[in-house]
């Protein structure tokens, strides 16, 4: 089974620098000077251009699916919620009471509230994202504890542990600097009040350039990289930004774990991590719950991956597992359907009334939800084709950065976008409003793919090769 490893780019891709190199290799003969500006032209492209131009061509897909790792579906996850994620932040103000469930008291019956088709707009994202991480930053550790290669494992341990602030932090910090500048600047300056929906947080211009730094500062290093703090945060400078540091905390709570059970014997690890996981939910933290919930479908995945047979399934049972499969994951979605605000039991949709006596708290729903559907995706390849199409793949490719600038995108060009269309639509009846909403959310999609893409190339990739260079400067050689 293919393990994902940090180092290691999520998806190959054409590198354009040596694309550049070859194309001025060809202007070589003309003037030295017109090969110089050809040359500078071509590299100031190769940081403009969007990579998913070449992810439209049909001869990198056919590569691309030859070379597809059995937990691509993984980054096809991220990417997926990443998208979902803008898609809720840019219609939350725009669309009235939006996490109210189907039926809350005895109004909001429009078709997009009902189970699946409102996870468009409110699922279990967040706890998604959670899952996933837990996946995939404990897989190599796993793997190499069931080698019984602890030297490797520690070292692979260690490597990860001092890497992922630089990882998790360095990009966001780079980007709320430049939020920072562009609230002084009035950039986040907007007429709230002809949104129908919920008000958006948004960063405010301070009476001096000064003031706003210290502001800065002091969102920087007491709410976003403190590792420390388990209440809520005041996030000024990015709202959505909160994940990050409970990011870093599941992180370290993902390799704790993998250090204090790499030893313990393969059949009881899992048991360990279900109990694990209810103690987690029991005391209140849905947050980190997630994380460990990963850790644990990495090790029935591997578990699977090591187990074999010379029986093999037979016809029936395989379709019965296949069915069990795709039951198991329309019911996850079923649960992640629970809405946000449900009115404390005043649902009319089958199920939720039972989910609300327990807990009206949709955190925790959400937080199973994104189990189980990640469990039945892991246990059915066939589920997963959707997650490994080209597009979706991209899109996991640049999830972080996508997640990271949306937000100030929205509110700095997105959320302009809709009254501009409205003057082409009009607003005065209720289709030439969501007309004018929806043309203003493809176009904003648009470019925040383009900047994402950009933020990318330019930021969040050379943070990480910053990381490993300070790794290499501090780390003892292991030789």
């Amino acid at each position: 089974m293919a393990i994902p490893s940090s180092r290691v780019p999520l998806l190959d891709e054409t590198d354009l620098e040596e694309a550049s190199e070859q194309m001025l290799n060809r202007k070589s003969q003309t003037s030295p000077l017109s090969s110089r500006i050809w040359g500078t032209f071509l590299r100031v492209l190769s940081l403009i251009l969007p990579s998913w131009l070449r992810f439209l061509d049909q001869e990198n897909i056919l590569v691309r699916q030859r070379k597809m790792r059995p937990t691509a579906y993984l980054d096809g996850i991220r990417g997926l919620v990443s998208l979902l994620v803008f898609l809720r932040h840019f219609a939350l103000p725009w669309q009235v009471h939006l996490d109210y469930g189907y039926g809350h008291q005895n109004a909001y019956h429009d078709i997009l509230r009902l189970p699946f088709l409102r996870l468009l707009f409110s699922g279990p994202l967040v706890p998604l994202f959670f899952v996933v991480s837990g996946y995939v930053l404990s897989a190599k550790t796993l793997k190499l504890g069931r080698q019984s290669a602890w030297e490797q494992l520690f070292l692979s341990l260690a490597s990860s542990t001092f890497r992922r602030a630089f990882r998790l932090f360095l990009p966001p910090l780079f980007s709320t600097i430049v939020v920072m500048l562009l609230a002084y600047s009035g950039c986040f300056s907007f007429d709230y009040d002809i949104m129908p929906g919920r008000e958006p947080v948004h960063p405010v211009a301070l009476e001096s350039l000064g003031l706003q730094m210290v502001q800065w500062l002091k969102f920087s290093f007491g709410e976003l990289t403190n590792p420390w703090s388990w209440s809520r945060r005041n996030m000024l400078y990015g709202p959505h930004l909160w994940t990050i540091p409970v990011s870093f905390q599941g992180s370290l709570v993902v390799f704790l774990t993998c250090l204090g059970l790499a030893r313990t014997k393969t059949y009881l690890r899992s048991g360990f991590l279900v109990i694990y996981i209810l103690l987690t939910e029991m005391h209140g933290r849905w947050d980190i719950a997630p994380f460990i919930g990963g850790v644990l479908l990495c090790e029935l995945d591997l578990s699977a991956a090591s187990t074999t047979t010379d029986v093999s399934m037979s016809p029936i049972w395989s379709w019965r597992a296949r069915m069990f499969n795709i039951a198991l994951l329309i019911l996850g979605l079923y649960v992640g359907s629970f809405p946000r605000f449900n009115g404390h039991g005043n649902s009319c949709v089958p199920g939720y009334q039972l989910f609300c006596d327990i807990t009206a708290d949709y955190r925790y729903w959400h937080g199973i939800s994104a189990l189980v559907v990640l469990l039945a995706l892991s246990r059915e390849p066939g589920l997963r084709f959707p997650l490994e199409t080209s597009l979706v793949q991209y899109l996991g490719k640049i999830s972080f950065s996508l997640y990271i600038i949306h937000e100030p995108f929205i509110h700095i060009v997105g959320f302009r976008t809709v009254p501009l269309f409205w003057m082409i639509t009009g607003e005065d009846v209720a289709w030439r409003y969501q007309a004018g909403f929806v043309l203003g959310l493809f176009c904003s999609a648009f470019m925040l793919l383009w900047i994402a893409d950009i933020f990318k190339t330019l930021i969040e990739d050379r943070c990480a090769n910053l990381a490993a260079k300070i790794e290499s400067v501090c780390f003892e050689n292991s030789e």
